[in-house]
């Protein structure tokens, strides 16, 4: 949640990069401020308009404390406090301004020995082009003179010892009194959890991480997180990738079988409309069968008529010969005959006559 930073050197090269004093408002060495978000930083205390006049400031308190000439000597230290994510936005400026409290609680000369306090909104993962991979989440820096209580030497109620403040004992109950302290003041902020923030890294290999990456361990953790969530977002998309194959292929095998489907109904309709035209074409056939024999019975009919007709002409003939040869032979006493039958009478010429011509009426 915390971090600690110990400088021997540099440190005005560290106020100005808190205090974003860049030449043409651009960052020389790293790549993480983005400019556009730079007008959302904050400072809680600083002891100047310059960083020259806030590294006079860390001066005047240094000459206050007795110190050996040293050059492994730590000069300064800075404390950096991420906002936690389950921080609520209205308790924003209140968690920073109870953290700047309590850091102060935690320092024997308190306030005073503090030069800078920034907070800052605009750092994360910028690319070359300007590009934001990432943004980082805010956070307080707080720089002071490392000064604690002096008994020894004459002449100086302080003197500098980063040690004192930073020794293991200390730094193992940091993190559950700042918890304390924030839950006192109704804050709504996870700082402790029983777990350290830097997994066992030691605060020299946090800054060689530093160095060799250009990213503090709050944007690695950034970025780490920021890592899982792509990894969890890209999971998900396989996941709809894999399930929109699936579809498709699905999709495809209907379309297949829609498309089978489909060419059996038009081999159906074709055989459908042939059978159609060959039931047409017996149709018409069995309509021209049935006007022929029309045709041929009406013929029939006809020719029926005219031997009727004829029949009719010869039986009448007949009739007029029997009445002229009856009255021919009058004055005979006996009847001829025609061997044992009379004509007309016994004689089947008539009757085979009907019976030949029966079936055309």
């Amino acid at each position: 949640m915390a971090r600690i930073e110990k400088y021997h050197t540099g440190i005005k090269s560290v106020i100005k990069h808190n205090i974003r004093e860049f030449k043409d408002g651009k960052c020389p060495t790293n790549l993480e401020v983005d400019p556009e978000r730079t007008k959302y930083n904050y400072s809680l205390i600083r002891r100047g308009n310059t960083a020259s006049e806030i590294e006079s400031y860390r001066k005047k308190i240094t000459a206050e404390c007795f110190h050996y000439k040293r050059k492994n000597i730590v000069m300064a230290n800075e404390i950096i406090c991420t906002l936690p994510e389950d921080t609520p936005p209205e308790q924003e400026h209140a968690f920073f301004k109870e953290t700047f409290k309590y850091i102060c609680s935690t320092l024997p000369m308190g306030e005073r020995c503090i030069f800078l306090s920034e907070i800052h909104s605009d750092e994360g993962l910028v690319s070359k082009d300007g590009k934001i991979i990432s943004q980082g989440q805010k956070h307080l820096h707080v720089m002071y003179v490392p000064a604690v209580p002096d008994t020894k030497h004459e002449g100086f109620k302080f003197r500098l010892c980063s040690d004192e403040l930073t020794r293991r004992s200390v730094l193992k109950q940091w993190h559950p009194k700042y918890q304390k302290w924030l839950d006192d003041a109704g804050i709504k902020a996870t700082v402790y959890s029983g777990k350290t923030s830097g997994k066992g890294i030691s605060v020299k290999s946090l800054k060689e991480i530093s160095k060799t990456t250009g990213l503090s361990l709050d944007q690695i953790q950034n970025l780490e997180k920021n890592r899982k969530e792509l990894l969890q977002k890209l999971h998900e998309i396989e996941t709809d990738h894999t399930q929109s194959k699936h579809t498709i292929e699905h999709a495809k095998t209907t379309i297949l079988k829609l498309k089978s489907l489909l060419l059996e109904c038009d081999q159906a309709i074709q055989a459908l409309q042939k059978n159609e035209k060959l039931h047409l074409a017996e149709k018409e056939a069995l309509l021209n069968t049935i006007k022929e024999k029309d045709t041929l019975l009406s013929a029939e009919k006809e020719k029926t008529q005219q031997l009727n007709t004829e029949l009719q002409k010869s039986q009448e003939k007949i009739k007029e010969l029997e009445n002229t040869n009856l009255h021919s032979h009058s004055s005979v006493d006996q009847e001829h005959t025609w061997g044992t039958d009379s004509w007309g009478t016994q004689s089947d010429w008539g009757k085979n006559m009907d019976k030949e011509n029966e079936h055309l009426w």
